[in-house]
């Protein structure tokens, strides 16, 4: 906000701000901006140019938000009373104090020392207390305002060693001795696999290790030693599971049992016990003898947009799907050059992942696969039409999608015709309860400042006395009325204008005991924003074949914009980046009317992530189309109007009514004869195009950017044959050569360079001169290199080892890692770096997440850190060593 602010442009501190959206006005400036992982944070300095002078201001940049984490995961722990410790802790560090709510789903499992904890600024850490009562599995959530919930399995048992095992880094001993060397060469391994002594009857391991709920019977093959005489299985917990009758190999060396998972199974990990004349038989490995119980396997069916623009940012992206819920992330490979925003937002349904993306100026063109992992694993990476997002230089047309009503399939009896009935391909999910059982619950999502009936509905529901939904902030919940048939619940639910807008989950309770419900997403709510809503449009009428204009849409609630369509489609072609304004009142989008669009009127429909417009036609919503524009009369604004009402009584006294106020009018006015062509506003989008004329530099690289040492600074570019000056800026530590080299094509121009040990780290700005003209580059961010204290080095990692089919949070702890690109695996095949990479302040550690399938192969891969001085060895050592195990 001030004064004299039209025509004034914005000129971020350095390339790691993005501006888009720029709107002047005389009193206001509206822009979009956006800082990457190397923005400087605190107070960052921007300045404002125009026709009248210059002027500063400043905006504070705050660390991302963190992801809150619990160590050790899972946590076990005997049922003797005595308090463990646990660590509560924070992806990275925050500039704000962070209260954070711990809970176990049952006390009577494990009780906590404190529901609170707090990690002050600064801090990612803090520790505290859970004390075992009585054997069993429960869960330990955590939550915090404005960060994502979490929740681990705790197991209480007296066999907790074997689930809870600390492992040490690979210890070496050397012996000093004085010894006369070899006369010739001797190589020598510092590794050796892993070396075991078993006695009796073991397990060595289960294949699969891992079924998802509603599968089976899945044969699950128990491989060991001496299991020829094994006469059972059993599993702990058994809650979901059925067992068949078990097949023991001649040879003792396996055990195969057909398992079947129900469709409400807990996800948890489970532990399988043989039973024998042997027994107990031991595991050769912690974790060798567990299954665990997932969801499903993610399945994408679509996504949307297919295409993305180079250089755009907050782009609404959508993945629709199967097994969407408890989605962790979503991924593209190759995934350079492309950003995802924040934790995806599901859908009341379920069926439905929401996030947005920004695509870097400098992004390879073509084809990505997108991918989504849960609980339950990662979607297929296999490229197909269903999951394929393309990055291209320009859209030059939008088709809207293309649907068709579900295909029924009628089989007439003998030569009668009879009635032809629709007939659908699919049916609903066939499920068999015993007892209570809630199977749905309508609606199953409302916006903040709703009041409203919740309906559960079931079998043998009387008993309910109350209803809870999870997390409860800004909700108020009144006592349930169950039905006297037992089939349904209705309880009242006020939604607080300042609620969350998250997933919920409803639980309903008769006295202390929960009632379960038929499928895991039958009991999910959502708390959503207010649904959009149109007061007016601008322009009201379209010319056919006029070209692309502006369009304008004001009303409430347009964050979160999807789209804008318009009904009929027809003719109509609407951009697929609206821009919202801060306040979620207004958007701005291109428009165009087909040459050969009908004429007439077309009702425009905003839709968000909380739902979409009225689609009937009023006043506020339509844009007509018109073949020829006629004469535009300016808006005319009336004063105040007021109405007399006479009073027939005395026929002289009148008594003043009003002011009312009327909106804006406008007129336009058709004559008989063609008006002449008016000429309308056209916006032509074209991709990326640069013309230059004259001498310009195109990118800038030094050889060796690291503190200490000397190397060689090199600009490519078009007729540099007159330069003879570089400079650099922040120049603090930084010697440059006193003679510019340039080749014989002027296609390129070096000058030696080193950097002192006590030079800036950070981005640097170069500049370079044919005598006193500065030569321009060609591309924002080209004309910077970044300078690191050091080349990067892993020391260690956390953990060495996955199994086919898990996901981990590796830990790479080592030096110079600030800045750091991305973390790869060589080789590349059969682990999937899913998360990017985070890195904490002192650039001593990056944690990142990894998955491997379960037909990944086995064997040692290398980690390898990239940033802009460097990448860490490729050799493989102990240090940078990553295992796949069965």
């Amino acid at each position: 906000m001030g004064d004299v602010l039209s025509g004034t442009s914005i000129t971020p501190p350095d390339a790691n701000f993005s501006i888009s959206g720029l709107q002047t006005l005389d009193k206001q400036i509206k822009f979009l901006l956006s800082a990457s992982e190397l923005a400087q944070l605190g107070a960052n300095t921007f300045k404002l140019t125009s026709s009248e002078g210059s002027s500063n201001f400043a905006i504070t940049v705050n660390p991302a938000l963190p992801k809150l984490a619990i160590s050790p995961i899972p946590i076990a722990i005997p049922p003797n009373n005595t308090p463990y410790k646990f660590i509560v802790g924070l992806g990275n560090q925050d500039n704000i104090d962070h209260t954070i709510t711990l809970s176990t789903a049952d006390t009577s499992i494990a009780q906590l020392k404190s529901t609170t904890v707090n990690i002050a600024a600064g801090s990612t850490e803090v520790t505290t207390e859970i004390t075992g009562k009585t054997g069993g599995v429960t869960s330990l959530s955590a939550s915090s305002p404005g960060l994502q919930s979490i929740a681990i399995p705790v197991y209480v048992t007296a066999d907790f060693a074997g689930i809870n095992i600390a492992r040490a880094f690979n210890l070496g001993v050397t012996l000093e001795s004085i010894v006369v060397p070899p006369s010739t060469p001797t190589s020598l391994s510092l590794q050796s696999p892993l070396v075991g002594v078993a006695r009796g009857s073991l397990i060595t391991g289960i294949a699969p290790n891992a079924l998802s709920i509603g599968s089976g019977p899945t044969s699950v093959i128990v491989s060991g030693m001496g299991l020829e005489n094994v006469t059972g299985v059993e599993i702990v917990p058994s809650t979901g599971l059925t067992l068949g009758s078990i097949t023991t190999a001649t040879n003792g060396k396996s055990v195969s049992i057909p398992i079947t998972v129900a469709q409400d199974a807990p996800t948890t990990l489970r532990q399988l016990i043989l039973n024998g004349i042997n027994k107990p038989y031991f595991s050769a490995e912690p974790g060798q003898d567990r299954l665990s119980i997932t969801l499903p396997v993610p399945i994408i069916t679509s996504v949307d947009p297919l295409f993305g623009v180079l250089g755009t940012n907050n782009i609404p992206f959508i993945v629709r799907g199967k097994n969407l819920d408890g989605i962790q992330s979503i991924q593209f490979s190759p995934a350079g050059g492309i950003t995802v925003g924040a934790s995806p937002v599901i859908s009341a349904t379920g069926d439905a992942a929401s996030t947005s993306i920004q695509i870097a100026a400098d992004a390879t063109i073509g084809d990505r696969v997108v991918t989504v992992t849960t609980s339950g694993g990662t979607s297929s990476a296999t490229l197909d039409v269903s999951n394929t997002f393309r990055v291209v230089n320009e859209i030059t047309q939008i088709v809207s999608p293309v649907s068709a009503p579900i295909l029924g399939l009628l089989m007439q009896q003998g030569a009668g015709t009879g009635t032809e009935l629709p007939v659908s391909a699919y049916s609903l999910p066939v499920g068999v309860s015993i007892g209570s059982v809630v199977s749905s619950i309508s609606p199953n999502a409302k916006s903040i400042g709703d009041s409203f009936t919740l309906t559960l509905t079931g079998s043998q529901l009387e008993g309910v006395t109350s209803v809870q939904i999870s997390p409860s902030d800004g909700l108020t919940i009144a006592t349930p009325s169950p039905s006297a048939d037992g089939k349904s619940v209705n309880v009242a639910v006020s939604i607080a204008m300042t609620a969350p807008q998250t997933i919920r989950h409803v639980t309903a309770l008769a006295g202390s005991k929960s009632i379960p419900f038929s499928t895991t997403e039958a009991g999910q709510f959502q708390v959503t924003s207010k649904l959009p809503s149109i007061d007016s449009v601008d322009p009201l009428y379209l010319v056919i074949g006029g070209g692309q204009t502006t369009l304008t849409v004001r009303g409430v609630n347009f964050q979160n914009v999807q789209q804008v369509s318009s009904v009929p489609p027809n003719g109509l072609t609407i951009g697929s980046l609206p821009v919202v304004n801060g306040e979620g009142t207004a958007l701005t989008v291109g428009i165009e009317a087909a040459s050969n669009a009908t004429p007439g009127a077309r009702t425009l429909v905003v839709t968000t992530f909380a739902g979409q417009t009225l689609s009937a036609p009023n006043v506020s919503n339509t844009i007509t189309l018109i073949s020829t524009a006629g004469s535009v009369i300016t808006p005319i604004s009336s004063p105040l109007l007021g109405v007399n009402k006479l009073d027939d009584t005395t026929g002289t006294t009148s008594t003043d009514f009003g002011p009312f106020i009327a909106p804006s009018l406008g007129v336009v006015l058709q004559d008989g004869a063609t008006p002449p062509p008016v000429v309308l506003p056209i916006i032509t989008l074209n991709p990326n195009l640069g013309v230059t004329y004259g001498r310009v530099a195109f990118s800038a690289t030094v050889d060796t950017p690291i503190l200490g040492s000397s190397g060689t600074l090199i600009v490519t570019g078009s007729e540099l044959s007159g330069v003879n000056k570089f400079t650099v800026s922040p120049a603090d530590g930084i010697t440059l050569g006193g003679t510019v080299t340039v080749s014989a094509d002027g296609k390129q121009a070096s000058v030696p360079i080193s950097f002192a040990s006590n030079a800036t780290v950070g981005t640097h700005k170069i500049a370079l001169f044919s005598n006193t003209v500065q030569v321009p580059f060609s591309g924002a961010g080209s004309d910077r290199f970044f300078l690191a204290v050091g080349l990067p080095h892993i020391d260690s990692l956390d953990s060495i080892l996955i199994h086919k089919g898990e996901s981990i949070i590796l830990t790479i702890r080592g030096q110079n890692l600030t800045a750091v690109s991305s973390v790869v695996i060589e080789p590349a095949a059969d682990v999937s770096v899913v998360s990017l990479p985070v890195v904490n302040a002192s650039g001593t550690e990056i944690t990142v997440s990894l998955t491997a399938p379960t037909g990944a192969v086995t064997g040692a891969r290398v980690v390898r850190v990239v940033t802009p001085a460097g990448v860490t060895d490729a050799v493989a050592s102990p240090n940078n060593t990553l295992t796949i195990l069965q």
